[in-house]
């Protein structure tokens, strides 16, 4: 993204800090890019606010079943013009979400976001997952606040309506572009992977 132009990114569900942080990867090409990054865990929050945030880059509360109150977070505009495309990540994420909510949670998204804006996904699969891994899964975040659900190949796709997919298109992780020296390696097919571009309406 930030190869194309993009210099101003929102990354919801961001989790905790690591090691190159979004921020330090896109500052590798734009010094002055922005970055928000978003969370609905206070734990999440407040590491970030601690250990991320500098001038240009904050850490918000919010929840990607709610996009619009992410877009309309006053700190989220004073950072980011959201007249002028941006890029925005929801890696490992979506799968977090129950049925209930993913229409409205991608409607919102895609309408809240200017045209030119990429989206980038990575989503648990049915598809490329032994059954046995899935329902183990399934059965591990039951006990959490977050629930999985993995979803088929053509359900991760039809997140992407109104984004034209740059390539290699819909692919697992480790086939999304690899480049040598990747810090975080990915050798398994149990998600799938793309980036998109948001078509004018």
């Amino acid at each position: 993204m930030a190869e194309q132009g993009i210099t101003q990114f929102l990354d919801i569900g961001s989790g905790l800090p690591t090691e190159p942080n979004v921020h330090e990867v896109v500052r590798q090409v734009h010094p002055g890019a922005r970055i928000v990054y978003v969370d609905n865990d206070a734990i999440v929050i407040a590491e970030g606010q601690a250990l991320r945030d500098e001038p240009g880059v904050i850490t918000v509360e919010g929840d990607l079943r709610r996009p619009a109150d992410i877009l309309t977070n006053p700190n989220v505009t004073g950072l980011l013009d959201l007249s002028q495309p941006l890029g925005v990540l929801t890696v490992a994420i979506w799968h977090f979400m129950p049925d209930t909510a993913l229409e409205q949670a991608q409607t919102e998204l895609r309408k809240g976001l200017p045209p030119g804006s990429y989206l980038a996904l990575s989503h648990g699969c049915l598809d490329t997952t032994p059954a046995a891994t899935i329902r183990a899964a399934e059965a591990l975040y039951k006990q959490t606040t977050n629930p999985l659900t993995a979803r088929t190949r053509a359900q991760i796709a039809a997140l992407m309506d109104g984004y034209t997919l740059v390539e290699p298109g819909l692919v697992g992780l480790h086939e999304w572009r690899p480049r040598h020296g990747d810090p975080y390696p990915e050798q398994s097919g149990e998600a799938l992977a793309c980036v998109g571009i948001l078509r004018s309406t």
